[in-house]
């Protein structure tokens, strides 16, 4: 099978059936962790773990064979970011010594007893502190399309539009540093038990969603705390991508609402990984009762979540930002496809807030355009980032 090309079509399916291939002639058939249902595994078939392989590899790389991350103590490389001592060879760029190493980690933790307590947790952040950013993925392959998310509805997967952050620290892939000035344009949303609170427009929807399933399945939602300075830690407060559920300190919120969190932390992980949320409950270092933004969606994912009922208009906006390093509000593009009669002229104009002042504008035109000579070109406005 050729080499697994970064995020190109079928580089998911491709390093499925690697892992399928490699998983069906392992020890690791039939077994199943304490939390292996978590991620997906109650019969622990070989294609269960290949889908939870394939899911932890997107989370990791996009399935590039050449990442490389020199951050990590002694790097991490390949599809699924092992250090070269870690795997056979020593090679980590080798996909199919990866996934044995994978596979020998999987049957280590399992073990021990659970995924995210053993030795796939302690190497794989997406597993151990961040369990969700591989959780979302797994709807994407192998048979994960008959995952279901809340109220039984299939889970969506990544769309076009939709931008994932790049940071790993704690608190959230869209941190900003600790001490940074409030950034983005800030949105009041009320839920649907009347309580309000003010987060960045460009995540409004998704925060309304998820507090509005949640008041559905009859969680205690009150006391919401977003847009926020963190002087003595970086976060995604300042840029109105996270919320702070009931919280009286770090980790700590009101009695009812961890009660119900505990009960129910089933729907609470389904409607995190729906809406893209990375809840703090999750973490290495636990913050109950903190979400933020793990996959800002766009227009298009959030159409499909709200099948047309009652939803907003998202702005054609985007939104990214690194680990620690200040988030970026950066421009858009709009693509206008327009046949219009001999003679008539096409014109265009777009609109952006803040610093999506000055949006790019494309008009396409079609062979009956030319012909009437209607000449539409590009506005020579660029967009800019701060």
């Amino acid at each position: 099978m050729p080499e697994i090309g970064q995020g190109g079509p079928g580089a998911g399916a491709d390093f499925y059936n690697k892992a399928l291939t490699a998983v069906k002639g392992s020890g690791l058939v039939g077994q199943v962790p304490k939390d292996g249902a978590q991620f997906g595994i109650t019969t622990g078939s070989a294609e269960e773990w290949a889908r939870f392989m394939t899911a932890t590899a997107k989370a990791e790389s996009n399935f590039n064979p050449r990442s490389a991350n020199t951050s990590d103590p002694g790097g991490s490389f390949g599809v699924l970011q092992y250090a070269h001592g870690q795997v056979p060879g020593g090679n980590a760029y080798n996909t199919d010594a990866s996934i044995q190493a994978f596979i020998r980690d999987a049957m280590s933790s399992t073990r021990s007893g659970s995924l995210r307590g053993g030795i796939l947790g302690q190497r794989f952040s997406t597993i151990g502190r961040h369990p969700e950013r591989t959780i979302r993925n797994l709807a994407n392959y192998g048979d994960g399309g008959a995952t279901t998310g809340a109220g039984g509805a299939p889970s969506i997967p990544m769309m076009e539009g939709d931008i994932t952050g790049s940071g790993r620290g704690s608190g959230g892939r869209f941190n900003v540093r600790a001490g940074s000035g409030m950034i983005g344009e800030h949105e009041q949303i009320t839920l649907a038990n009347g309580q309000r609170v003010t987060v960045n427009r460009r995540a409004a929807s998704q925060f309304q969603g998820f507090f509005n399933d949640l008041i559905a399945a009859g969680a205690p939602v009150r006391n919401l705390g977003g847009f926020g300075s963190r002087p003595g830690n970086p976060s995604q407060h300042p840029i109105g991508l996270a919320i702070d559920w009931a919280q009286h300190s770090r980790n700590v919120v009101d009695r009812d609402v961890a009660q119900w969190m505990r009960s129910n932390a089933q729907t609470l992980n389904t409607l995190e990984q729906k809406w893209g949320m990375s809840g703090g409950e999750h973490w290495r270092n636990p913050d109950t009762g903190h979400f933020s933004i793990d996959t800002l969606f766009g227009s298009r994912h959030l159409a499909a979540l709200r099948a047309g009922a009652g939803g907003r208009a998202d702005t054609a906006q985007a939104f990214s930002g690194g680990g620690g390093g200040a988030g970026r509000i950066g421009g858009a593009e709009v693509n206008i496809h327009v046949t219009a009669p001999r003679g008539h002229r096409v014109t265009h104009t777009a609109r952006g807030h803040g610093a999506l002042a000055h949006p790019k504008v494309k008009t396409s035109q079609t062979a009956q355009m030319r012909s009437a000579g209607q000449n539409a070109q590009d506005d020579p406005n660029r967009y800019g980032e701060e």
